[in-house]
């Protein structure tokens, strides 16, 4: 008689042949002992996943840094317009109206004749990272500035000395505490100096790349010439002269635009500045600037980038 098999399994199937009944309990069912590899089979406990944290209703993720936020190097275009030399005591080794530097208009100067130096003692100390001087008449001649950082402290060079431009622009790679600055010209024959900034310049998040006219080649000038009736020319006089400045940049980002340039822009519709679009390359071409329009960024497109443009006037 063929022998009849009966199983009862607990746990995962097992492998291999089935075991018989007990010959000695007909019908009774043989437990089967889980093998040793079939814990790895046994189910187990799931621990839960962690959870993303969340913020709670009302709180804001801390800002993350611009990576385009200054500084910039010394290709980009430096503005400067907030002078940080109003309430300044002036002095001067020669000549008059040393004051009338810290009037950003060009018509009232400090004149004096051959090399001089002008001083400024400031209420308290500034951070300062460029010196501006415009409206003046020694572009021929050099200029020096110097700071200490107390009322007795040693005088230091602010920058190298420069010359040959219409307006200069001292730059500095990183602010200087300043508490005096004084001004050498080293000249000769009469000569006139009418304004001076000192402050923090805007440093441009882009370069210029193309299609830009340096202020100091794009001359305007207004002429009244004079010919006789057959023709004959008989000389000119010049009305009035200055400088047109027109710069752009494009592909700023839309954060920077409102935190750093827009404030520059405000500061522009009533207040000359000046503007050196690439002073590491071309130190000299420097503008003592005023705006002839508002200036107003437009969007460029879907990644949050802006361009702006700049129409001013500049003195020759």
């Amino acid at each position: 008689m063929p022998e009849i098999l009966d199983t009862l399994v607990i746990g995962p199937a097992p492998t291999g042949r089935p075991v018989p009944l007990n010959p000695g309990s007909p019908g009774a069912p043989v437990l089967i002992q889980p093998q040793p590899n079939d814990a790895a089979n046994a189910p187990t406990a799931q621990t839960p996943q962690a959870q993303p944290a969340r913020l709670a209703p009302g709180v804001v993720p801390s800002a993350i840094a611009d990576p385009d936020a200054p500084p910039f190097a010394l290709n980009h275009a430096r503005i400067l317009y907030a002078s940080a030399l109003a309430g300044a005591a002036v002095t001067a080794t020669a000549g008059t109206g040393a004051a009338n530097v810290l009037n950003a208009a060009t018509y009232n100067r400090w004149s004096f004749t051959g090399t001089q130096t002008i001083t400024l003692v400031l209420p308290a100390g500034q951070l300062i990272d460029a010196v501006g001087l415009g409206a003046h008449s020694f572009a021929s001649s050099s200029a020096l500035v110097q700071y200490s950082v107390g009322d007795s402290a040693p005088w230091e060079d602010f920058a190298p000395a420069q010359s040959g431009a219409a307006a200069m622009l001292f730059l500095r790679d990183t602010g200087a505490l300043v508490k005096r600055l004084r001004v050498t010209v080293t000249a000769t024959g009469a000569q006139v100096l009418g304004v001076i900034y000192a402050g923090i310049a805007l440093q441009m998040q882009r370069p210029i790349y193309k299609g830009h006219s340096p202020a100091t080649m794009s001359r305007v000038t207004e002429y009244q010439s004079n010919e006789s009736e057959g023709g004959q020319w008989l000389g000119r006089n010049v009305i009035r002269q200055g400088l047109k400045v027109d710069l752009s940049w494009s592909r700023l980002s839309a954060s920077w635009v409102r935190q750093y340039f827009d404030p520059f822009a405000i500061a522009a519709r009533v207040a000359p500045f000046f503007v050196a679009w690439n002073p590491q390359d071309y130190p000299r071409e420097v503008a003592y600037a005023w705006t002839t329009a508002d200036t107003k960024p437009d969007n460029t497109g879907p990644r949050d980038l802006m361009a702006v443009s700049l129409q001013a006037k500049g003195a020759a």
